[in-house]
Order: structure tokens, then C-alpha cells, then sequence
């Protein structure tokens, strides 16, 4: 058994930034975009050394469906999934959620945004960020 130390002090300063991270994200001309977000793609943003890497599950949608726009160390993520066409059918049950969607995500180191790129494989949406050369770390040699 692996034992790992817990600092409740940390987590609790992780979640104080995070809750203002969110607050700080809502910007006034952006909520009409969150109001008419009718769902919200799944999404996992992992870190390494050079870049962030965004995957979201985005089902049931096509490349042209999908926009991404870049401002102020912030990625917006917008689009809209639309319901098939079913005439003559009776639906007994719909699940799927239809309309739009929109997700922003906030680095919190500068970002290269001239070199973030994006791809589209079977319904899963995956960006990768570079961090910009200051935001990497680097080694520092003691003399």
C-alpha cells in the first residue's frame, strides 16, 4: 500500500482559485453565448512540460460544426449539433442533447497561439497549446 500525503490547506486554495478562475471567466459579453448554450461537450485538459492538450467528446458531429477562437490566453470552443431529421417516425425516447454548445478554457501561463493546432477523429475533438518560451521550464544551473 502506497501512502500519500494530503494537504487539506492546498486543496482548499486550489478550489478558491479555481471558483475564481470561473467567476473571472464570465465576462459580461460573453454570457449571452453560456445562456444560449443549450450543452456542454465533455472535456479533458492535461499539462506537460511544453503544451496543454484539450480532448472533448463531441459525438454526432462534423469539422464544420465546430469553431474555435483564441483571445486574451483564453480558448473559445463553439458549435452547434443538430437534431436528424425524422419524418414519419414516432420517437419513444430522445437522450441526445441538440442545440448548441460552447466551452472557454483559460491557460494559466501564456500560450503560443500562432502554433495551436486542432484535430477531429471519430467524434473526439483534441487540441494541443504550446506554451509560450517563457511559460516552459527550464533548468537552472548552481554554480
Amino acid at each position: 500500500m502506497t501512502l500519500v500525503r494530503w494537504n487539506p490547506v492546498k486543496e482548499m486554495v486550489n478550489l478558491q482559485n479555481e471558483i475564481n478562475r470561473m467567476f473571472h471567466d464570465t465576462t459580461p459579453a460573453k454570457e449571452e453565448e453560456y445562456r444560449s448554450a443549450t450543452w456542454s461537450p465533455l472535456a479533458d485538459v492535461v499539462e506537460d512540460g511544453d503544451t496543454y492538450t484539450i480532448h472533448m467528446d463531441m459525438p454526432g458531429l462534423e469539422k464544420k460544426d465546430i469553431e474555435m477562437n483564441f483571445l486574451e490566453n483564453t480558448l473559445a470552443v463553439t458549435g452547434e449539433r443538430t437534431a436528424p431529421e425524422r419524418e414519419g417516425v414516432t420517437s419513444h425516447r430522445v437522450e441526445r442533447i441538440y442545440g448548441k454548445f460552447f466551452r472557454k478554457f483559460r491557460f494559466p501561463h501564456p500560450v503560443d497561439s500562432n502554433k495551436i493546432e486542432a484535430k477531429f477523429n471519430d467524434g473526439v475533438l483534441t487540441i494541443t497549446v504550446p506554451k509560450a518560451e517563457e511559460a516552459k521550464p527550464r533548468q537552472i544551473e548552481i554554480r
